[in-house]
């Protein structure tokens, strides 16, 4: 089952990503990030997925467009 976020666009969707990252990098455990930003553990489970299936994705991507010689310009 994939994670899916009610409404991607909305800010707070942002902010609680932001948190469920900085506070995992920080060690602590997905329960005690849903405790501390109030969402359910399943929820950060999905936050922290989600965000690393777009790093792999990302990175993929990159080795790609090296691969091909493809020009790029960062915004």
């Amino acid at each position: 089952m994939t994670f899916q976020l009610k409404n991607p666009r909305d800010p707070r969707s942002s902010m609680k990503l932001n948190g469920c990252l900085e506070l995992r990098k920080k060690g602590l455990r997905q329960n005690e990030i849903a405790s501390r930003l109030k969402i359910s553990q399943p929820a950060v489970s999905g936050f922290l997925s989600n965000a690393l299936r777009k790093i792999r994705d990302s990175k993929k991507t990159m080795k790609l467009v090296e691969e091909l010689g493809i020009e790029y310009g960062e915004e």
